[in-house]
């Protein structure tokens, strides 16, 4: 049984970066576009993640602990599972994708998790 062949490309038609975002497996020319996706994919993360433990009402490392967690394990799979990108061939190791976006992700996690904390269980 022979294995699904990623696309040359050559053979592929210019897709938007949104649209390849969404498909499986898609083909990446230009690997900062694929950073890119990664960094606002993180943001959008943050947000979430960040609204969840803040109506949830988590303090302290707990909240730090469920943030770093979901931020690692969501790029790692979206990377290598759903996009099926082999990030030591493509970046020259893991961490590269891993650290994309971190630390303003981290920012927008802590903002959004401290304002709506204090927003519904401060008073």
């Amino acid at each position: 049984m022979e294995t699904p062949r990623r696309k040359k490309e050559e053979d592929i038609v210019e897709i938007p970066v949104w649209k390849r975002a969404f498909q499986r497996s898609a083909v990446w020319p230009d690997k900062d576009e694929f950073l890119d996706v990664i960094y606002w994919m993180q943001q959008a993360l943050a947000l979430i993640v960040g609204l969840l433990c803040g109506v949830l009402p988590l303090k302290g490392f707990l909240g730090f602990a469920a943030y770093g967690a979901t931020s690692c394990l969501a790029v790692f799979w979206y990377s290598t599972n759903f996009q099926d990108v082999d990030l030591d061939d493509t970046f020259g190791d893991k961490t590269t994708v891993l650290k994309e976006g971190f630390p303003s992700s981290l920012a927008t996690f802590l903002v959004t998790w401290i304002m709506v904390y204090t927003a519904l269980h401060a008073f």
